[in-house]
């Protein structure tokens, strides 16, 4: 009499997908792109590729980011009493060489810390509706969200370069993005707030919805 012995159990093949197509679906199809990554948390292509968009977008603007540095500098200095002027003008000459190099660096840092908040975000954005998402999950989410306002940062240092960083003159003539800002004028602060409202970020607040 034949006796049936126990088949070992083989689990289902892990399943795979284009983290690089998944990356770029979030620009063009989210709800499909979130949802390949619900199944398949990826997060290297977004990574490499929302450090390299950032750094090209960092180059591209570096000449409209040092004018308007440089504005401001001389803002202070003009501000500043008169014995203390020439004392902050050596600060800043020894600082200028090191200004190129120390943005590119906060770019790569800053990236990281945003992904960071995102993914904590995600995480109480979840424990708030009583769901369960793994840090995991909710770090890949914010890696590939970040494809947005990388995009809208290479796009907005595109608008400076052409325009060119002679005609800054304050912080505000630099947000060239469509947004509230553009109904107010004259006070700095609220100008600065109301541009978060620009159409690339009002993208992102909708797509992370």
């Amino acid at each position: 009499m034949a006796i049936d012995q126990p088949q070992p159990n083989v689990g289902a093949p892990a399943e795979s997908a284009n983290g690089l197509a998944t990356y770029f679906g979030v620009l063009f199809s989210p709800g499909e792109a979130f949802e390949t990554l619900g199944r398949v948390p990826m997060w290297g292509w977004a990574c490499i590729l929302g450090l390299l968009i950032s750094l090209v977008a960092a180059i591209i603007g570096l000449p409209a980011t040092l004018h308007i540095a440089q504005v401001a500098q001389q803002t202070a200095i003009s501000q500043a009493p008169a014995d203390q002027q020439q004392t902050m003008r050596d600060g800043i000459s020894k600082f200028t060489p090191f200004m190129a190099p120390s943005i590119f660096i906060s770019v790569l840092i800053v990236t990281w810390i945003i992904w960071l908040i995102s993914a904590l975000v995600i995480l109480a954005a979840a424990a708030i509706g009583r769901g369960v998402v793994k840090f995991g999950n909710a770090w890949a989410v914010a890696v590939n969200l970040y494809a947005i306002p990388a995009l809208g940062s290479l796009i907005a240092n595109i608008i400076l370069r052409l325009q060119g960083p002679e005609n800054i003159s304050k912080q505000s003539d630099a947000f060239v993005l469509p947004s509230l800002a553009m109904v107010v004028h004259g006070d700095a602060k609220l100008s600065a707030f109301l541009y978060t409202f620009n159409v690339i970020n009002l993208w992102c607040y909708v797509v992370f919805a």
